[in-house]
């Protein structure tokens, strides 16, 4: 249909857009490559079509060597968009704006390098258009007075990893010393209980949909006058960078909600954990890193539901041994596909279960790297590995009650799907990483008090995963220390009074 549509139309830049991003999801990468650059033969300055061709990267890899291939052909891409950026005209500044809202960066972050020198020159790319934009909207603002004026702004305030993991600084702030504007930016305008939470525990609540303007949402929140405006998360969605790349507070921040930093001059603060981030942590950061008591958050330990389904009703094996692999399948990387028939090869009756993506495609593209790993170990992984369809919430924790042990991705570690396991009492096995987005699990079972099952490399946690396996009374016992000492890890208050003592101190700071 877009095919044809570019026949009839073909400096119709959205349906360019359009093909590219399908073809991106549904086909090798090659394919989206070449129709872009087809698209640049008709349109050869359009900002877009040099950032989709900047950005397109395989969403899961086929070998190692790959990531370093598509890696330096950003970094070249992106330097000739700066090198060559061309701003003076009112059109040309325009397009450039929108061109930003269109996608961001998001598959650079899961090729487990360290992303600040790419995310600074990405930044640098953001922060140029926005100032030819909007010139008085990059200043920096004057600390106004009366009670703390606090934002927090996502295109997630949703059901959604991002609405689970900080709810938790709402419930428990102090009300006295804080008001709290929220702006939810989703342009589907989702409304549901996680949004009715961040409202209800918001004095001021301000949805926005696709329908409103950058512009109108950003002159919205400079006139509510905040002390400090705080981005869930950036990276994921491409308006939030927009009006991240604008200075619309005194004391902008950005969190974990997309554990990156977001490279932009215009924010401030990375708020993290003590527990999550390496002792040279700061060094992954534009920002100044804070680090949080603990985990940093304050998470509401999850409703378990009621009913109890059997392992025969979700599919699974009754007698097998259930290591359940949750994460998003870009976040798996070919140098570890061993670690699974490794343990397989010592535990025989293993399965292991992986989430399918929304693309058929990526499925398969993944499911075919996994079966070529079991191959090269003489296993055959259709006998070995179960790819689940998405799942309702509900059936997502009927999936961590049937499962023995739950295990963590090395490079890209479970956040919100590790808290999710260990209320539902589930072993997890985890090796820490060099960045913090593949610490997470690690900081939660350190303050389980579970070490045991914190591998010092991958062979480690190969051994792990297997003695977890074998040994059923080892395992019992990991849960049953999981039950007596699960309150630890779920709405920490301790968190949020350290969040608390920061934003005391930048607004003191800033009087």
């Amino acid at each position: 249909m877009y095919k044809k549509g570019i026949n009839y139309h073909p400096e119709n830049i959205d349906l360019h857009l359009r093909l590219i991003w399908l073809l991106q999801k549904n086909y090798p990468i090659e394919v989206a490559i070449q129709a872009t650059k087809s698209a640049l033969e008709y349109l050869p300055d359009h900002p877009s079509l040099k950032l989709e061709l900047m950005r397109l990267m395989p969403i899961v890899y086929t070998t190692q060597a790959d990531i370093m291939l598509y890696r330096s052909n950003y970094e070249k891409r992106l330097d000739n968009i700066l090198s060559n950026l061309d701003l003076t005209s009112t059109n040309q500044q325009q397009e450039a704006w929108k061109s930003i809202g269109l996608r961001t960066n998001f598959y650079l972050q899961y090729q487990a390098k360290n992303d600040l020198e790419l995310q600074k020159k990405y930044g640098e790319l953001v922060y140029k258009i926005t100032s030819a934009n909007f010139p008085d909207w990059v200043k920096n603002l004057t600390m106004p007075t009366g009670k703390i004026r606090l934002g927090y702004i996502s295109a997630h305030l949703r059901h959604h990893t991002v609405a689970k993991l900080f709810q938790g600084w709402l419930q428990w702030r102090n009300r006295e010393q804080f008001e709290i504007y929220c702006y939810g930016i989703d342009i589907n305008n989702t409304f549901d209980n996680f949004t009715r939470e961040y409202q209800e525990q918001s004095e001021y609540f301000y949805q926005f949909d696709n329908l409103v303007n950058m512009e109108t949402i950003a002159q919205h929140i400079l006139d509510n006058q905040l002390h400090i405006l705080v981005y869930l998360d950036i990276g994921m969605d491409a308006r939030t960078t927009q009006l991240a790349g604008l200075r619309l507070a005194p004391v902008q921040c950005v969190t974990w909600g997309h554990p990156i930093t977001s490279g932009l001059p215009t924010i401030d603060y990375f708020i993290s954990s003590e527990l999550m981030e390496p002792v040279e942590g700061d060094n992954h950061y534009s920002e100044k890193l804070i680090r949080l008591s603990n985990l940093g958050i304050a998470y509401p330990k999850p409703s378990l539901p009621p009913q109890r389904k059997t392992r025969l009703e979700m599919g699974l094996a009754e007698d097998k041994i259930i290591y359940l692999n949750c994460q998003s399948l870009f976040k798996y990387l070919p140098e570890n596909d061993d670690i699974f028939p490794r343990i397989a090869r010592q535990v025989p009756n293993s399965q292991f279960i992986f989430i399918c993506h929304r693309s058929e495609f990526v499925t398969h593209c993944f499911q075919s790297r996994l079966s070529q790993a079991f191959n090269r170990y003489g296993l055959n992984w259709q006998n070995y590995g179960v790819m689940m369809p998405q799942l309702e919430q509900n059936d997502y924790f009927q999936l961590n009650l049937l499962a023995d042990i739950y295990l963590d991705n090395l490079s890209w570690s479970g956040g919100n799907t590790t808290l999710e396991a260990i209320a539902c009492q589930l072993p997890v096995v985890t090796c820490p990483g060099e960045f913090m987005r593949g610490r997470h699990s690690y900081a939660i079972l350190k303050r389980l008090g579970i070490t045991d099952t914190i591998a010092t490399d991958k062979n480690h946690y190969i051994e792990i995963a297997i003695r977890l396996g074998l040994d059923n009374q080892w395992r019992q016992t990991i849960k049953d220390y999981t039950k007596m000492n699960i309150d630890t890890v779920f709405n920490d208050r301790t968190s949020v009074e350290s969040l608390e003592r920061f934003y005391q101190s930048v607004v003191g700071e800033g009087k």
